[in-house]
């Protein structure tokens, strides 16, 4: 049992000794061109989960006007802010963050997001409605990983348009489930 930091960092440190050296195979390693920075490639792990998160979200890059998709990204550190970067270049122009910190705001602002919303300052919700007539975001991005944030995105949310389609419970296989599977564009969540 581990008593103290010191235990912690003393285990660790032990653990890396006794580790040996990992080997991956060519094609698993993609070497930086000497255009990119090492700074600039410590950023590809949150771009690589932005893009994730967009390409898996009912958000569609290939749609040629993207302009009128209102979205919500709660949070504006390196997965936010890269969110907006990869929104904004599919032509994304309807998005809002929700941020506390100046220079995240700032860099937000920078990148394209048209709103940013202080939690400390504004009710995320009610006023997200009130720049959409009502109607609250189409899409919503949590990159904060907090409770409370999360709850606020659920209760602005228009959730019922993530719903494509309905189908009986014997339906479940060929139209729930290939449905998923075989289009996922078409498809976000399927209720039966």
């Amino acid at each position: 049992m581990l008593n103290t930091a010191t235990d912690t960092v003393n285990t660790f440190r032990t653990t890396l000794k006794a580790t040996p050296v990992m080997k991956a195979a060519r094609f698993q390693n993609y070497p930086l061109p000497p255009s990119i920075s090492l700074s600039s490639a410590a950023l590809i792990e949150p771009l690589a989960v932005a893009w994730h998160a967009v390409t898996t979200s009912p958000f569609d890059p290939n749609r040629t006007s993207n302009a009128n998709t209102d979205t919500l990204i709660i949070g504006g550190g390196p997965v936010g802010i890269s969110l907006v970067q990869i929104l904004t270049l599919h032509g994304a122009t309807a998005i809002a963050v929700a941020e506390l910190l100046p220079s995240r705001k700032t860099l937000a602002r920078d990148y394209g997001a048209i709103h940013i919303l202080d939690p400390h300052e504004v009710d995320i919700p009610s006023t997200l409605r009130s720049l959409t007539n009502g109607v609250g975001a189409d899409i919503v991005f949590d990159t904060t990983g907090v409770e409370s944030t999360l709850n606020g995105a659920i209760g602005q949310s228009n959730l019922e348009k993530m719903i494509t389609q309905r189908i009986r419970l014997d339906e479940v296989v060929e139209k729930g489930f290939r449905a998923l599977v075989d289009d996922r564009r078409a498809h976000y969540f399927v209720l039966w």
